[in-house]
């Protein structure tokens, strides 16, 4: 679940957080995290998305981790993410 904290957002901020569940909700691929559904959390003032499990996670964590290691993607790694 990713929760985005709207107390405080602008307008354009706001805008941004409702356009990326239009996205996210109009995109259907095998290689794209699937959006399950979305709603507020009035005590934290957040908006919560729920997505499908991601059990090896995300790329970003994938590439913290190689940083924090001090190594590098393997080439047939890579080509499998892009691909």
């Amino acid at each position: 679940m990713k929760k985005v904290r709207i107390y405080g957002m602008n307008e354009k901020d706001k805008g941004n957080a409702l356009n990326e569940i239009r996205l996210l909700a109009s995109v259907s691929h095998e290689n794209v995290i699937e959006y399950k559904e979305s709603f507020m959390d009035a005590k934290n003032q957040s908006l919560c998305l729920v997505m499908e499990f991601a059990e090896q996670g995300d790329i970003l964590g994938k590439i913290n981790k190689h940083f924090s290691k001090g190594t590098c993607f393997a080439e047939y790694e890579l080509w499998s993410y892009l691909i």
